[in-house]
């Protein structure tokens, strides 16, 4: 739950011949759709006021309105309106592949107090072939049943590498639910700027393979979150004089960029943070759910 705030807004209030000739040529000048206004896009203070009370408002008024004459329609006012005394969060779940530093963890935790549903998946270890055969080492493809859609954090493990992993992951998501949002984290596992080139190799590997089979683990089951996908590194842009110590999560700026323009429709962003500091949970939280 969070406190809510004011609304203010400057408002053409009714229709007039030279509005609709300058911006009537534009297609989204007549999108309306709703019940308040049936003729024309602009709407009079009082189906405002009767908009803004069905949507929570507990108090709004009309500036710069002359009420003493019914029958003259004002031609422009500033609408100003209190919202409700707390506002919760819309419900949805989120899915964070997690790093093993905590930071996925204690996104989890905020997120969840914001009545969300979080999924932290860990990486599950390959399964060996020769003492398991064919059989997938993942909880998530082993379970078959609904994941959890109460606020709060669900834990699982599977291997982040395998897409039809992510898949099985996806598709245990109920229909009744809306999934919100991706976040992988991955990459903040990186060892620093004083890695091994074999070292280098293995933090670049883990992070574009497990990133990669997410988002095809996402497409093969055809969903989309509706806030996007999101993926974290830390230090991985360098800016001026700091130190490269993420420098092996910049591969994934550069495979973002490509997601971004092949699968539009999963909204793939990335986020780099302060190799200085850990992230600001809270303000990293709000940025994802606004």
């Amino acid at each position: 739950m969070a406190p809510s705030g004011y609304l203010v807004a400057l408002e053409n209030l009714r229709g007039q011949g030279w509005l609709d000739l300058t911006f009537g040529q534009l297609d989204g000048w007549w999108r309306f759709a709703d019940d308040y206004r049936p003729h024309h896009a602009l709407a009079s203070p009082e189906v405002w006021q009767t908009a803004l009370a069905d949507a929570g408002f507990v108090e709004s008024d009309v500036l710069g309105v002359d009420r003493s004459d019914a029958a003259r329609e004002p031609d422009r006012g500033v609408i100003i309106a209190q919202g409700p005394s707390e506002v919760e969060e819309l419900p949805g779940v989120w899915i964070l592949a997690a790093d093993s530093g905590g930071s996925g963890e204690s996104l989890g935790h905020q997120l969840a107090a914001q009545n969300q549903t979080v999924v932290l998946v860990s990486d599950a270890p390959t399964a060996d072939p020769a003492s398991s055969g064919a059989a997938s080492n993942d909880t998530a493809s082993n379970d078959r049943g609904p994941l959890v859609h109460d606020p709060g954090v669900t834990t699982t493990t599977l291997d982040m590498s395998r897409r039809e992993a992510w898949q099985a992951l996806f598709e245990r998501l109920s229909v009744e639910t809306t999934l919100r949002g991706v976040v992988h984290l991955v990459s903040l596992d990186g060892q620093g700027a004083n890695v091994s080139t074999e070292q280098f190799a293995q933090d670049v590997e883990r992070s574009t393979t497990s990133a990669l089979a997410l988002l095809q683990g996402i497409t093969d089951a055809d969903t989309a979150p509706t806030v996007g996908v999101w993926l974290m590194t830390r230090g991985s842009q360098v800016l001026e004089h700091e130190p490269a110590e993420g420098i092996a999560g910049s591969q994934l700026w550069g495979f973002g960029k490509v997601m971004a323009r092949e699968a539009p429709q999963l909204r793939v962003r990335m986020i780099d943070l302060d190799p200085a500091s850990s992230a600001p949970l809270p303000d990293l939280a709000n940025e994802l759910l606004h």
